[in-house]
């Protein structure tokens, strides 16, 4: 009876500790939006000069991915252009419509990432209208994920609890016979 109430904490102990690693998809009805913005919890579709952000704080090694779709709703010159920027981290032009053509698209696409310095700061997402008011390009994020890697230590802590679980149940059983 002792052996299975270890074994139950330590299942509930494994689950806490690689809960951490375990992918959660983000909501992004609770992000902060500017401009014009059509949220759901999946997805986000931002239109003109507009955007979504939301504050974080997490160690080096987070993974960071996302899907997302640009629209070019204009032609050039007009280069309007989407973006991402994690505070410290990244910030990087998505697409715009130099890249895409007049009225083109870039097709879904997929970024994913492992942030190397510890963030502290905002997450954002945004698309801009560059040198008119006449024609709105968009973009679209889906799936944005923002997932902690346990460090070491933690597998560590793991290894320990269950050879000290194994250890006590060889001990039982010794005794047992």
């Amino acid at each position: 009876m002792k052996i299975r109430k270890l074994l139950t904490a330590a299942t509930v102990g494994f689950a806490l500790v690689s809960g951490a690693a375990v992918a959660a998809v983000e909501d992004l009805t609770t992000w902060t939006a500017y401009g014009s913005v059509s949220q759901s919890p999946l997805s986000a579709t931002m239109t003109g000069d507009s955007g979504i952000s939301k504050s974080f704080s997490f160690g080096a090694g987070t993974n960071f991915s996302f899907n997302w779709f640009f629209q070019a709703n204009d032609y050039l010159p007009y280069n309007d252009w989407s973006a991402v920027n994690v505070d410290g981290n990244l910030n990087i032009v998505l697409s715009n419509v130099g890249a895409v053509g007049d009225y083109g698209n870039s097709g879904w696409q997929t970024f994913s990432t492992t942030l190397l310095n510890p963030v502290n700061g905002m997450i954002t997402f945004s698309v801009s209208n560059a040198l008119d008011q006449a024609l709105w390009s968009s973009l679209t994020v889906e799936n944005v994920n923002v997932s902690a890697i346990p460090e070491p230590e933690t597998y560590a802590l793991l290894i320990a609890g269950l050879g000290l679980i194994g250890f006590a149940t060889r001990r039982r059983q010794r005794r047992a016979a």
